[in-house]
């Protein structure tokens, strides 16, 4: 019943605030503590980017950081799904205006969406924005241990850059060994095998 009932709210929802987009995301949040329950969490996900207000939903909520839980945090990265830039242009931005206010520490809930999110793909797609962010991780982060935790960041973000680059590159030899036709030599004749 609850599940129909939150069905019917999300599909009346068709020029959105931020409100609902909010209440919505916190509803399904809510069912999936309380209930261990991903129903509503799939209405949610499916929703809100149907909306077309993903990512300025994601930008806005992640004003809220530090207040935010780690199962919240999960739940924004599903959201995000390959768009990594929706969560990263907003915590370089936050991360700015941190520096301006003269903080040398990384807050614990950016530290943790920059660990789980795929910056690679951020990496891949968006290279300045990416390198943004590392300029004002560098500038921010004041203590040894933070400088470490960045240049891991940064080293695994890269790591799997080149993983994801070795095995696009296989897969189009493989592809274009199969189409080039093989030269047979003892006939001069050139077949496809």
């Amino acid at each position: 019943r609850c599940v129909e009932q939150f069905t019917n709210i999300a599909e009346a929802i068709m020029e959105p605030s931020y409100e609902d987009l909010v209440f919505l995301f916190d509803e399904a949040d809510f069912a999936l503590a309380k209930l261990k329950s991903r129903q509503l969490v799939e209405i949610a996900i499916t929703k809100i980017p149907s909306l077309n207000g993903q990512q300025d939903f994601i930008s806005r909520y992640l004003e809220n950081l530090t207040s935010l839980s780690c199962q919240q945090l999960d739940l924004i990265m599903e959201l995000t799904g390959t768009k990594v830039e929706f969560v990263v242009e907003p915590l370089t931005n936050q991360l700015t205006a941190s520096l301006s206010r003269g903080e040398t520490v990384v807050p614990v809930n950016c530290k943790y969406l920059l660990e789980n999110c795929e910056l690679y793909s951020c990496h891949q797609h968006n290279i300045v924005m990416f390198e943004q962010l590392f300029d004002v991780l560098d500038q921010l982060c004041g203590s040894q241990e933070e400088m470490r935790w960045m240049f891991n960041l940064h080293r695994k973000s890269r790591k799997k850059t080149v993983k994801s680059t070795k095995a696009v590159t296989a897969l189009v030899r493989s592809t274009e060994n199969n189409l080039i036709p093989k030269f047979v030599p003892h006939t001069g004749l050139q077949h496809d095998i």
